[in-house]
């Protein structure tokens, strides 16, 4: 069968000397016939190949490619049988890129071939084959432009894959090459934390995303790439660099795949599949029977396989572990490994180095579930009195405090709860990866491994032999290449597509909404999720800053101790706000819709957690504006109350100065920062707040003058922690616990859920409310930071004004001095992107994406004084108004307002969990699917 295979050859001609320079052709492609001629360029890669040559020293070419095209037509001729057997076999193949050197004369010729596994291209045109092939994501295989580690398992937990992760990070990092992590940074960033905080300071980036060769290609983008095998070393000489000297550049050489094993989509260079050794394939049943992931047989497509935890195993199960592998793939090179331990830090101080000596003779009392983290957060949340009495029974015993250690991945989960161990002292166990020498199998075989596929070798020394008297730049005969300098810090990033910021036409539902009881549908407004025939357009990104100030001046006036701006707010611009519920109402763009009245009427109330009270527009009704539902009419419902003026909750409200008729009954007014205001009775209904409950007498606004730049919504929703929001009216029954997730884009929807969920959101982290800024939600916030790292800002910027988070305003508004240094280092990692002028000079920091299809952004952290850091999505800390204008959702407040806000657009995503009773406030990543 005549087959035409596609090749490129770079060539290396002569010595490197004072006027001889190095000549490479990276680009030359040429077609050539195979034919028998054993000196033919394919039969000799294919000796390299059978031969076992090692790889030698050379330079890689641009990205090569051998495409078999064949001239026959096998979908018919094969039969089916056959034709998957093809298939099967490419499965096997499409992770296999191998570089053949061969060695020609006194040259160094390079030559790297790769197989494009397009199955149109390679076995031909039939019908049936190209519908499997399709059916199968076959032709998806995507090769990137570096070589691609991947690390992975068969079976969930315990198999040591973020420690070889790191591992390998650490070598190729010190063999001069910079690598990147793609990791899709499961269970809200464990381990990408974990990572970071290991890496930091090396050249080492890691990307967070579904979407890993995106992500990857937003890096390429961002940073530039270098092949190993084919890099343009510098010109210049370095005198007195030591042999062995290695470049240190910013361009990415490697990429390493958390997790890959699974990720058929992206071509490999090395297959590593990590395996515990302790339970290496569970109860054979694969998910959701068992642990396994896949098949044993998915062995067949490893390059090496790990043992981990090998020095817990016995040598007979040992060697069963390495018999039944090797059944399955019998050339499976098997390395063995072990968690070390290599020091402590203490909890809220992760830049304490604490030595293992630190706990000797002392009473030690160890907690730890690692494999199973959720487990052991809730474990510890509903045994902390149990281990606080084992603590004391220590301590009798001992006559002296026991220290509670923990593991690294078991304190990353939730740090938070740990503090509920004070006044106990609690350190983190950190441990590193270490091989164990087991037959034949040692460290440096796997690092040989490594270096034949990334091509590392091939870097670590950049040593040319030059002539006697061949010029200057050489030391004995030697001239070493000058490394290129380049520090780049490790940090946490999230890549997504530029359309995923702008709304679609079609209304992407949350999965969690219909999962759980008592739980409402969050929806934009302005979205196509509610009442797609009414158009509105939202506001300008002017006018919420406008709408934003008046809220965080509204907010202010009533925590503030001066009596005299609780009725009152003067702006510097002498604009007179009434001030009463602390919001401004046109930034609430959340809406929920909730059952009123028997029988039940549905209306779309704004969620508010800055608001004291429930209320909707009723009839009849003096002064209304338009809504998008019919109004409520309180004699259509048979559960209607009217409530006496003397009656004790009449407290609850502020008593309009001229009340509406009846002046007898309990009549309310509610003021807003932005001049909105409505007029009513206080009343009682029933709320229904799913089909099995309802919620009898409660206490809300029937509004019948109501004005103010309402855009189509009933009312609103109080969330506050006032007597008359519906969080302490329905206290007995959901104790004083709500959680939301707002949407990401305006075309996806959230949920507001009443009450503790079981079980709790994965990976949830708390912190403590202050108790100062109620009824709002005020936070202990001390710091900020980008990509993981914490910003060099003094705690006392945050501290003394405080930090709300809320509902209503859309920025998030940080004290000045700490804006700036965050604005700064914000455009820094987002150098790659144009930076362009904002509509107005407070908006300052805008982008202009429409060239880019995909946006790398770091991820914004949130320090705590109690030690809690939360991780927001980098996506979430931008605010989209066009496809040519995306701007950072972050303000500084004025020297007047003294408040900072933690705004909606950052929580997008976020499950916001608020524990009134319990005093803290919990974040789970992922809340919303």
């Amino acid at each position: 069968m005549d087959v035409t295979k596609e090749v490129r050859v770079s060539k290396s001609i002569g010595p490197i000397g004072s006027t001889q320079k190095q000549a490479v052709e990276c680009s030359i492609s040429r077609d050539v016939d195979m034919g028998n001629d054993p000196t033919s360029p394919i039969s000799q890669a294919q000796v390299g190949l059978d031969s076992g040559f090692k790889i030698g020293r050379w330079k890689r070419i641009d990205q090569v490619g051998i495409k078999e095209r064949s001239k026959e037509n096998l979908g018919g001729k094969l039969g089916k049988r056959k034709a998957e057997n093809s298939i099967e076999k490419s499965v096997l193949e499409c992770k296999k890129v191998r570089i053949l050197p061969f060695p020609v004369s006194n040259t160094e010729d390079e030559l790297e071939i790769s197989y494009n596994k397009k199955l149109k291209e390679k076995i031909g045109a039939g019908d049936e084959v190209h519908k499997l092939s399709d059916s199968m994501g076959l032709r998806q295989c995507q090769r990137l432009p570096v070589p691609v580690i991947s690390v992975g398992n068969l079976t969930w937990g315990g198999n040591g894959k973020t420690p070889m992760v790191e591992f390998i990070a650490r070598f190729v990092d010190d063999s001069g090459i910079s690598p990147l992590i793609l990791t899709r940074g499961y269970a809200g960033g464990d381990e990408v934390r974990m990572l970071q905080r290991h890496l930091l300071g090396r050249p080492v980036k890691i990307g967070v995303g579904a979407n890993r060769a995106a992500t990857a290609a937003s890096f390429f983008e961002k940073y530039g790439y270098t092949d190993p095998h084919c890099r343009k070393f510098s010109e210049r000489t370095c005198i007195g660099r030591k042999l062995g000297s290695h470049m240190k550049s910013d361009e990415i050489g490697v990429i390493v795949l958390d997790d890959g094993m699974q990720h058929w989509s992206m071509w490999r260079d090395l297959e590593i599949v990590m395996v515990n050794g302790l339970m290496p394939w569970g109860n054979r049943q694969l998910l959701p029977l068992g642990p396994l992931r896949e098949p044993l047989t998915a062995l067949k497509k490893a390059d090496a396989a790990v043992i981990h935890n090998a020095d817990l195993v016995s040598d007979q199960n040992l060697k069963n572990i390495e018999l039944e592998m090797q059944e399955i793939n019998n050339s499976l090179p098997i390395f063995f490994t072990r968690m070390a331990p290599s020091y402590l830090f203490e909890v809220g101080d992760v830049n304490s180095k604490i030595p293992l000596t630190a706990v000797s003779n002392a009473v030690v009392l160890c907690i730890s579930a690692i494999g199973s983290a959720n487990a052991f957060v809730q474990g510890l949340g509903k045994d902390i009195e149990t281990i606080r009495k084992r603590l004391g029974e220590l301590e009798g015993k001992f006559c002296s405090k026991p220290i509670v250690v923990v593991t690294e991945k078991d304190y990353d989960r939730d740090p938070e709860i740990l503090k509920h161990l004070e006044p106990s002292k609690v350190l983190v166990l950190c441990s590193e990866l270490h091989f164990l020498p087991h037959g034949g199998c040692s460290e440096d075989g796997f690092k040989s491994l490594l270096k034949r596929i990334s091509g590392i070798e091939m870097i670590s020394a950049v040593v040319h032999r030059v002539p006697a008297g061949g010029g200057g730049g050489s030391i004995d005969g030697y001239v070493f290449e000058e490394p290129i300098e380049s520090y780049t810090e490790s940090y946490l990033t999230h890549t997504f597509e530029v359309s995923s910021l702008f709304a679609s036409s079609i209304c992407n539902h949350s999965t969690k909404a219909n999962e759980r009881e008592s739980t409402f549908r969050v929806v934009d407004k302005y979205s196509p999720c509610f009442q797609p025939s009414l158009h509105r357009s939202p506001p300008s990104l002017t006018d919420i800053i406008r709408s934003d100030r008046a809220r965080i001046y509204s907010i202010q006036a009533r925590l503030s101790r001066d009596p005299g701006r609780r009725d009152l707010i003067v702006e510097p611009n002498s604009l007179r706000i009434p001030v009463i519920d602390g919001s401004a109402f046109d930034t609430l763009s959340y809406l929920v819709t909730v059952g009123l009245g028997t029988p039940k009427k549905d209306l779309s109330l704004v969620l508010d957690t800055g608001s004291r009270l429930t209320w909707t527009q009723c009839e009849p009704c003096r002064l209304c504006y338009k809504q998008s539902e019919p109004l409520f009419d309180r004699d259509d419902s048979g559960s209607y109350v009217s409530i006496p003026r003397t009656d004790p909750v009449c407290a609850y409200v502020r008593r309009p100065v001229d009340p509406p008729r009846p002046t007898n009954l309990c009549s309310y007014e509610i003021s807003y920062g932005d001049g909105s205001i409505s007029v009513g009775f206080f009343s009682k209904e029933t709320l229904t707040m799913s089909a099995a409950e309802k919620i009898n007498s409660f206490l809300f606004g029937c509004g019948t003058e109501n004005t103010g730049p309402f855009n189509l919504e009933a009312g609103v929703l109080g969330l506050n922690q006032e007597d008359a929001s519906i969080v302490v009216q329905t206290a007995q029954k959901y104790k004083k616990i709500f959680s939301y997730c707002l949407p990401s884009s305006t075309s996806s929807t959230g949920h507001l859920t009443f009450g503790s969920q079981t079980p709790a959101p994965a990976d949830i982290k708390y912190t403590k409310l202050v108790a100062e800024k109620s009824p709002y939600y005020g936070l202990d916030l001390i710091g900020i930071g980008l990509g993981g790292t914490k910003l060099d800002i003094a705690e006392s910027i945050f501290t003394t004004p405080g930090t709300i988070i809320d509902s209503g305003a859309v920025f998030t508004y940080l004290p000045p001095d700490a804006y700036t240094t965050f604005r700064d280092a914000f455009r820094v990692k987002m150098s790659a992107y144009p930076l362009i002028p904002g509509p107005t000079a407070a908006i300052e920091t805008c982008y202009d994406f429409s060239k880019s299809t995909s946006v790398t952004v770091p991820e914004i952290s949130f320090f705590f004084k109690d030690g809690t850091v939360v991780g927001m999505p980098g996506k979430s800390s931008l605010i989209a108004y066009s496809s040519t204008l995306t701007c950072l959702g972050f303000q500084k407040y004025k020297e007047g307002d003294k408040q900072s806000i933690i705004g909606n657009k950052v929580q997008r995503t976020m499950e916001v969990v608020y524990d009134v009773a319990g005093q803290r406030v919990g974040f789970a990543p992922n809340g919303c699917s």
